[in-house]
């Protein structure tokens, strides 16, 4: 997979103080992502346990060249018992290069915890996430040309410690039918047409 000729920030001097940005087609972005989705499920079913590897090679060519590859794994338990469940998830951080951006970006891991309970029409949970980060880097990113050097951050609560409770209700509606239902009855109508 790939952008080609992709259109990218260029900077030129413009004076001894200052930069010229202008925009020019410079370079390609190339991804292979390989990746698997492996379940086991213990105890009738009542213990999940999920693993997602995937290996992730990201290359820029053109002025802001670079490549990386990561090698993750997500990770994800969940125990049902009666009504109520309890899950654990783990998603490692990752640093990558995108199509759009000129530059390597890095996001960091999230943990949670959740505990819940449901019927046919309600829905209780409480999750706790990243209980231990206090930091609110959601995102960095490093930039570099022969001209320009820059380092941002995107902040942001969804990594840091927070505490999430939900509630929800389902509404039925519309009409059950099986489709053996359906075939029966189109057989036995009768035609209008003789």
């Amino acid at each position: 997979n790939g952008v080609f000729n992709r259109k990218t920030e260029i900077f030129s001097q413009y004076d001894d103080y200052s930069l010229l940005r202008s925009y020019a087609n410079d370079g390609n972005y190339h991804t292979i992502v390989i990746g698997a989705n492996l379940s086991l499920y213990l105890l009738n079913r009542k213990l999940q346990l999920r693993a997602y590897p995937s290996l992730v090679h990201d290359r820029l060519t053109g002025i802001y060249a670079g490549k990386k590859t990561n090698i993750n794994c997500n990770l994800a338990a969940t125990y049902y018992l009666g009504k109520f469940f309890f899950k654990g998830s783990y998603n490692p951080g990752m640093k990558e290069y995108s199509s759009m951006s000129n530059g390597l970006s890095a996001s960091p891991s999230t943990y949670s915890l959740q505990a819940g309970w449901g019927n046919s029409h309600w829905n209780l949970s409480l999750s706790a996430h990243n209980f231990f980060r206090k930091s609110y880097v959601q995102q960095e990113k490093w930039t570099s040309s022969p001209l320009y050097e820059s380092y941002r951050q995107t902040l942001g609560v969804q990594t840091r410690q927070h505490l999430r409770l939900s509630l929800s209700y389902t509404f039925n509606y519309g009409k059950k039918i099986q489709a053996r239902d359906e075939i029966k009855s189109a057989s036995t109508s009768a035609s209008a047409i003789k």
